[in-house]
């Protein structure tokens, strides 16, 4: 959750209680990665649909928080992934719990998961069907000093 932090003032509060040496490990994950007709339509829906509707912080999580200040001695990331198997009910309630598809319902009076949920039911094939869901991890690593 990096990207909500007022920087300075969270980068204060880790010197002020970290040891000299200490290791700040941040993380976040990416858009997920199903296959690339699922691909096309998730991010089709991302940018296009429920763009508009993303905090400006969510640029943050885009960049794989390269584009936050982080004034500590880097350290290189190992790479890592988060893989689930999901069915279409398990991806549409994912989807569902995106702050941008809140405001989207706020904004619209009617929740756009539901008609792209269509939409990505052809992609999908049978809607029992699990497919392999893939989320990039990124991490921003560095010693305090």
């Amino acid at each position: 959750a990096l990207h909500w932090f007022n920087f300075e003032q969270f980068y204060k509060e880790v010197r002020r209680v970290s040891k000299a040496g200490a290791i700040l490990a941040t993380w976040g994950y990416g858009l997920l990665q199903v296959n690339p007709d699922i691909n096309l339509l998730i991010y089709e829906f991302y940018k296009e649909i429920t763009g508009p509707y993303w905090d400006p912080e969510r640029q943050h999580v885009d960049a794989a928080y390269q584009s936050i200040p982080f004034p500590f001695q880097e350290i290189r990331a190992p790479r890592f992934k988060i893989v689930r198997n999901w069915d279409l009910k398990a991806l549409t309630g994912y989807l569902s719990t995106w702050s941008s598809v809140r405001k989207y319902q706020n904004a619209k009076g009617y929740d756009p998961v539901e008609e792209f949920a269509e939409k990505l039911a052809a992609a999908w094939g049978h809607p029992g069907t699990k497919h392999e869901v893939i989320f990039d991890v990124f991490m921003r690593i560095g010693e305090v000093r």
